[in-house]
């Protein structure tokens, strides 16, 4: 072992010259073990020490350098102090790590090397998500001062857990028996958003850790406590699509009109489809956000050569969202008297390379709606003030218990842990629109701006504008209730056996696991008439009004009733503009103060939500009152499923180190085996009409009718007191289905690393990997929506992805705290999903076309009166062959495994301390540069429609860099961090058309001063350039969304004792 102990020596020796104490025992130490039981007592242990951002760097350096694997390191530059405040915003400096950001702007989601299917962990147990559909994990709840470092691990070898295609992060939490004893530390800070005003957001982090020497044993208690109350806006643009010019729109459109030069504005029909955008959405999101981190451990360690150790995880996470939305409707009915001027010039003609399909795309134009005498050519309900909010809380704990004991020359290990994730989503939303005869817009003038937010002139008759409530009446409220509940227990045992040998260690050992995935959804209803929105401007499916309006505010209008002050009083103008310092000069901007209820609670909102469904609880003939209750959750039986999967794994290792003439060699290789049992239940949906429902009043079941108004139900011979629901779904319109399926996987990995020179490594890894499909993918419930022959449905029997990867790995320690490193990754990447189509019967006795023929009727003749004169002729009758009745298949789009594709990039990195190269005072000041290009490639894969070019795998940025200049001399310390990545593919489309975010960059500042040894204050800016998101459709010109996140401040003051 020679070798090793050699490189191990050079690397403390540079730590202790770059002011970085390492306990002797990091010589035996690698990334992907935990920290070995306590060799020594108090007296004789030398605590890992490690300060400030070189302290910090050298260590994830050391890190590197020692591992057997390709890894990255994140060490933390002092006791709840990661380089970044967010997990996320810290991988994002990480080699081939790119991160996704959520509503508010924060880092949230990752890939590695383009991957998102990836396994995080928290010190080697299973973190679990808080997303039932995926198995992904979001980082935006959790807080980064819980942990002491990021472990980013590319490469796997055979002891590693299973489950992820791009790499595994590993959240690492300090120890008791490794931490100084009797500490204690705390830091306070205040944060603000730029678009807050005088908002101030508190954060405290506490944390504490003692041993108790008892002779041979020792004793060690941790606890770390975070809690952060933070408010965050984001300001945007968005869209439902764009959507194609109808010919009737032409038509009207080609009267004659002229600009004010006297030339023609309205563009001919070129003879392919134009697209203009369809309803768009201007919205101010505020969020309310409360963040609750603890971790703690217990460990024992009887003698030199055993430990016990408790830990346990707790996190909560809670999210209040209050959006105020402008919502502006292009109409898309034939007949809507509605038609869209524009130059050709304005419109971006774009052009299928395989097909020669041609589209054009109005990015500049003015929409008008004509007047005529029957309503329903009428451009109606083209705009509406759209409030809502949204509730979110999430919680989840991890348990575990586990034991160590190191004999002569073996050593075992076991452990056993409980998990549990919990999510609760509730949201509510209230649409205000204006009176019939204001709500024909005149004009909608737009413009798009590529990378900006649309310019957007509105113009009402009557002078109605959004920000006054005077012309603007309730028309329909709706609400859901979704519940995540994920859940995993897991035991495994590890077995060492060390040889004086060139083969040093032998590893094995087994893993069980029993994860868990439920979830369900409720839709908001009312138990009078049961309907899942409130709808007031009809009254029945023969559109007569009802004579119950809700108006917001203004003058009474004759056979209206005023919503109670209850209601009415919540309604305000936004004051704080959305796009506030964006506003062209001479631009009008009524949209953007809309009305809104403030940042009015849920419950607030419920209580909205339960006088306007109530209001309609009157028989309109009786006069009687329905005094049941308000509003009700009914599950929606579609969206639930319960999967269960168990895991079985097992694992042989070898670990090596020799030399071969002056060039040492070190690594492992092994395998791992795991077998997978899924046992999947859902509701698939077998039939449609009829719906039943138990009338109380004569004991027999009466059928609800469909109105067919916006997917409400109406009962027209409801009657009061009736004891079940008319709802839109029933259990006996359902069949349960529960699928078994069970899968095995023979996973070999192999790492060498070749000590070239004392100061040069170059590594070769190999391994194959899974991940399993996302749990959304495999429920084998059927989503066949009422009226329709469309369908979508899981599949239960998908394979996990695999892959086979390679890595070559060169790196050049070439001065104290520098490196110069560059890796190549290849990845083979078995069976990328598809989506393919199919047509089957679902129901042999429902007609789907209406022609009475059905597979339960095959063989049968039909009567028939196709002249409509109420005689059945015989001549007319149709038979009813296997032919006829394919009339009613159902086409069904269901995922499958598909090809092979590639994914292969190059990795470089350049750290270096200037330290020894500058003379004072500048010899404080370093750098740390790295560029990331990852290409892929999938037979078969989906195309562009617009464009006819493939589309690359979902949220994979071709390029990605990062650059940190930092300066750290005399008690302060200053990072300026950049980073960079370009376009990607979202993985949504809409009509056909891929939406792709546009590239982004951000600029971030932290500063720090040591006041005394125990004592510092600290500042940090977050996005300094302002950064905004842009995303498009097919091409960057075509406008999807825009959003502005603002700059964030934080500063503070931490102690330490």
């Amino acid at each position: 072992m020679y070798k090793l102990n050699h490189l191990a020596v050079g690397v403390r020796r540079a730590m202790l010259m770059s002011g970085v104490i390492l306990a002797p025992a990091i010589s035996s130490s690698a990334i992907g073990q935990e920290s070995s039981p306590q060799a020594m007592n108090s007296d004789e242990t030398e605590v890992i020490q490690v300060k400030g951002i070189r302290g910090s760097l050298n260590k994830s350096l050391a890190d590197k350098r020692l591992s057997d694997q390709v890894i990255d390191t994140i060490n933390s530059e002092d006791i709840g102090k990661l380089p970044d405040n967010n997990i996320a915003e810290a991988l994002q400096r990480v080699t081939g790590v790119q991160i996704g950001r959520d509503r508010g702007g924060q880092g949230s989601s990752f890939q590695i090397r383009g991957m998102s299917e990836n396994r995080v962990e928290i010190d080697g147990r299973s973190l679990l998500g808080n997303s039932a559909d995926s198995r992904s994990n979001s980082f935006t709840g959790i807080s980064s001062s819980l942990f002491d470092g990021i472990q980013v691990i590319k490469s796997p070898s055979a002891s590693d857990t299973e489950g992820s295609l791009g790499g595994t992060i590993r959240l690492v939490t300090r120890k008791p028996l490794s931490t100084e004893k009797d500490k204690l530390s705390g830091t306070l800070k205040f944060g603000h958003d730029d678009y807050l005003g005088e908002k101030y957001d508190p954060e405290v982090n506490m944390f504490a850790s003692s041993r108790w020497d008892f002779g041979g044993g020792e004793l060690g208690a941790l606890i770390n406590i975070s809690y952060e109350d933070y408010n965050q806006r984001t300001d945007q643009y968005d869209n439902n699509g764009w959507r194609t010019l109808l010919p009737s729109q032409y038509e009207i459109g080609l009267a004659g009109h002229t600009d004010d030069n006297g030339d023609r504005i309205y563009a001919d029909h070129p003879g392919h489809d134009v697209w203009i955008p369809e309803a768009g959405r201007y919205e101010r999101s505020d969020f309310s956000r409360e963040r609750l981190g603890i971790d703690s451990t217990i460990q024992f360690a009887p003698n030199d050569d055993s430990e016990i150790y408790l830990t346990m995880n707790y996190i909560e996470f809670d999210t209040e969202t209050n959006e105020s939305k402008t919502n502006i409707q292009f109409p898309n009915w034939e007949n809507s008297k509605f038609s869209v001027a524009y130059h050709q010039e304005d419109a971006l003609r774009l052009q299928n390379s395989q097909d020669g399909t041609l589209n054009d795309f109005v990015l500049s134009g003015i929409g008008t709606s004509f007047e005529s005498e029957n309503w329903w050519e009428v451009s109606q309900w083209m705009a509406r003030v759209n409030p809502s909010v949204k509730e979110e809380n999430q919680d989840q704990y991890s348990v575990a218990l586990g034991g160590k004991y190191h004999g002569e020359n073996w050593k075992l290990s076991a452990e056993i842990s409980t998990g549990e994730s919990n999510k609760d989503t509730k949201d509510l939303n209230v649409n205000i629109r204006p009176y019939w005869d204001n709500s024909r817009l005149e004009t909608i003038d737009y413009s798009m701006r590529e990378g900006n937010y649309p310019n957007l002139d509105v113009y009402f008759p009557n002078d109605v504008t959004f920000d006054s409530p005077e012309g603007w009446f309730f028309t329909n409220s709706w609400g859901r209730d979704s519940d995540n509940t994920l859940t995993e227990d897991a035991a495994k045992v590890d077995f060492e056996y060390e040889l004086d040998s060139v083969i040093h260690t032998i590893k094995s050992g087994v893993r069980y696991a029993s994860r868990n995935v439920e979830r369900h959804r409720y839709q908001l209803r009312d138990p009078y008439d049961g309907k899942t929105t409130i709808n007031w401007h009809y009254r029945n499916n023969n559109n007569n009004f009802w004579e119950l309006h809700i108006p917001v505010g203004g003058e009474p209008v004759p056979g209206f009733e005023y919503a109670p002050d209850s209601v009415s009083g919540l309604i305000t103008s936004d004051s704080d503009a959305i796009f506030s310092d964006g506003t062209p000069q001479n631009y009008e901007s009524n949209w953007r103060n809309p009305m809104t209820l403030g940042n009015s609670s849920y419950n607030e909102y419920l209580e909205l939500t339960n006088i306007l469904f109530a209001l309609d609880d009157v028989n309109q003939e009786t006069g009687e009152t329905y005094d049941g209750p308000a509003s009700v959750y009914d599950e929606s039986y579609l969206y639930p499923y319960d999967i269960t999967e168990d895991t079985f794994a097992i694992y042989l290792q070898f670990d090596f180190e020799g030399d071969i003439g002056d060039i040492g060699y070190r690594g492992n290789f092994g395998a791992r085996y795991v077998r997978t049992e899924a046992d999947i239940k859902a509701l698939s949906k077998i039939q449609e009409l009829p719906i039943y429902r138990e009338d109380d009043t004569d004991g027999e079941l009466n059928i609800c009718q469909f109105s067919g108004y916006n997917g409400d139900v109406y009962d027209p011979n409801h009657v009061l007191g009736a004891t079940g629901l008319c709802g839109e779904y029933d259990i006996r319109n359902f069949e349960s289905e529960r699928v078994e399926n069970t899968y095995n996987d023979f996973l070999p990995s192999a790492n060498i690393s070749f000590d070239v020179y004392d100061d040069m490594i170059v590594r070769l890894a190999a391994a194959r990997v899974m991940s399993r499909p996302d749990p959304a993918k495999l429920t084998p419930s059927l989503n066949l929506a009422t009226g329709t022959k469309n369908a979508t449905k899981g599949n239960p029997y998908l394979n996990p992805y695999e892959a086979d990867q390679f890595d070559l790995s060169y790196e050049w320690y070439f001065a104290e705290a520098s490196m110069l490193s560059a890796t190549l990754f290849y990845k083979d990447v078995k069976s990328f999903l598809k989506t393919e189509t199919y047509q089957e019967i679902v129901g042999e006795d429902v007609d789907r076309n209406y022609d009475n023929c059905t597979v339960a009727r095959i063989g049968s003749t039909i009567d028939r009166d196709l002249n409509g004169d109420g005689i059945y002729d015989p001549d007319e009758a149709l038979y009813c062959s296997a032919e006829v009745a394919d009339g009613d298949l159902v086409t069904i789009k269901e995922e499958r495994n598909g090809e092979s594709g590639t994914v292969k990039g190059i990795e470089i990195g350049l750290q270096h301390d200037l330290s020894h190269v500058l003379p004072s005072p500048f010899d404080g000041f370093g750098y740390v540069l790295n560029y990331t290009y990852t290409d892929a490639e999938q037979p078969g894969e989906n195309v562009n429609p617009a464009t006819g070019k493939g589309l690359p795998l979902p949220n994979l940025s071709e390029n990605s860099y990062n650059a940190i200049l930092y300066y750290e001399k005399y008690g302060f310390g200053g990072r300026l961090a950049y980073n960079y990545r370009d376009e990607y593919f979202t993985g949504d489309s809409i009509y056909g058309f891929p939406i792709f975010s546009d590239e982004y960059d951000q600029l971030d500042l932290s500063l720090n001063y040591n006041v005394t040894e125990q004592v510092s204050v600290f500042f940090s800016a977050t996005n300094l350039t302002d950064s905004t998101s842009y995303q498009y459709l097919a091409a960057p010109e075509i406008t999807k969304q825009y959003r502005e996140y603002g700059r964030r401040y934080t500063a503070g003051i931490s102690a330490s004792f």
